[in-house]
């Protein structure tokens, strides 16, 4: 894959093509080693639960992310902090200090730092308008209006979904550990309710009534987990 970028020396723009090295086996493809057309200062990238560390003849600088996954520092090999970033709820980018090192930002994914716009596979997504540049090509459910506009970002709810395909939305790793983690409780409350009248041999009806609120709350965790993943809902299909 290559890439055309803008890069600003000394205040004078000139185009220069960059090309890239994917691994193509995750869900979403990743960069592994990117390079210009001279082969000068290739950059590589390592890889853990995300990218971990950017690496080229001169430097190497570690990422650091907040709660929903976006960068939020750049740390150097030796500890400092280098670069810090804020944003809004659509990704527009506030940062403390600069570095053309990084191109990594909102959601922890590829942007353009002359543009501004973010890199999300099938499609550029602009946050100072939050909408893709061009349209969806998956045409949307008609039993979910949202998903008809072709252009927007997340459903407009880009503080709990992300896109990172640029063809549908998923919750965020933050909403869904915490949905998961809110249900899971609840559930296990009412495990141990449905146990705790089985010891004092309570009645069947109250024996069912506790087992039917233990599945009640893992069909809710599941829908709201599946809305979070698809932006659909399935409250009218029988639970697996």
């Amino acid at each position: 894959m290559v890439k055309i970028h803008l890069f600003f020396d000394t205040r004078i723009a000139s185009s220069k093509a960059t090309s890239y090295v994917n691994d193509v086996n995750n869900e979403y493809t990743q960069v592994l080693a990117e390079e210009t057309a001279s082969c000068y200062n290739p950059k590589t990238y390592t890889y853990g639960n995300g990218m971990n560390s950017a690496e080229n003849a001169w430097e190497k600088d570690y990422y650091m992310y907040d709660g929903r996954g976006s960068v939020s520092n750049l740390t150097s090999q030796y500890g400092y902090n280098m670069v810090s970033y804020k944003y809004d709820e659509f990704g527009n980018q506030r940062e403390s200090g600069w570095s053309n090192f990084n191109s990594y930002g909102y959601n922890g994914e590829s942007y353009d730092y002359i543009t501004g716009l973010q890199y999300l596979r099938a499609r550029y997504y602009d946050p100072a308008t939050g909408r893709f540049l061009i349209q969806d090509t998956v045409q949307g459910d008609v039993m979910n209006p949202l998903t008809q506009n072709l252009y927007n970002y997340c459903g407009n709810n880009p503080l709990n979904l992300i896109d990172p395909s640029g063809h549908s939305w998923e919750g965020t790793n933050s909403v869904i550990s915490y949905i998961a983690e809110h249900e899971k409780q609840k559930g296990l409350e009412a495990l141990k309710a449905r146990e705790s009248t089985k010891s004092r041999n309570v009645n069947s009806a109250a024996e069912a009534a506790a087992a039917m609120e233990y599945y009640a709350l893992v069909g809710t965790a599941r829908q709201c987990l599946i809305i979070m993943k698809t932006g659909k809902s399935i409250m009218n299909k029988p639970l697996k």
